[in-house]
C-alpha cells in the first residue's frame, strides 16, 4: 500500500502550485460549459428543429472549422501577445457568443443554419 500512496502523492504535486491551482480550475469550469452546450445544441438540433444525425454531424464539424481554420496561427498569437490577455478574449467571445445563442433559443427564433 505503500507505492499506493507514494502514487497519489506524486500524481496530485502540481496541485501544490497555486496558479496551476487557479488554471485548472478555469480549464474545468471551462471545458464543462463547452461540452454542456455541444449537449444541448444536439437537443436543440435532434427534438426542437426536427434535425437527423446528419445535421447534428455537420453541426459538430461546423463547430469546429474555426479551429481548423485559425489554428496553425495560434502559435504565433500565443508567443507574441500576452497569454492573459488572449484568454481573456477567447473566453469572452466564447461567453457572449453562447448568451445570444441562448437568447435566440429562449425566444424560439433560432433556425437550424444557426445552430
Amino acid at each position: 500500500m505503500n507505492w499506493l500512496r507514494e502514487a497519489r502523492s506524486r500524481t496530485f504535486r502540481a496541485l501544490t502550485v497555486r496558479n496551476y491551482r487557479l488554471y485548472f480550475t478555469g480549464q474545468v469550469i471551462s471545458v464543462s460549459g463547452t461540452w454542456m452546450q455541444m449537449v444541448a445544441q444536439t437537443y436543440l438540433i435532434l427534438y426542437r428543429l426536427h434535425g437527423t444525425g446528419v445535421d447534428v454531424a455537420i453541426g459538430t464539424g461546423l463547430q469546429f472549422l474555426p479551429l481548423l481554420l485559425a489554428g496553425p496561427f495560434g502559435g504565433l498569437i500565443a508567443d507574441r501577445l500576452d497569454k492573459r490577455k488572449v484568454l481573456y478574449a477567447t473566453q469572452s467571445a466564447a461567453g457572449i457568443l453562447a448568451l445570444v445563442f441562448g437568447g435566440l433559443v429562449l425566444s424560439d427564433a433560432v433556425k437550424l443554419w444557426e445552430v
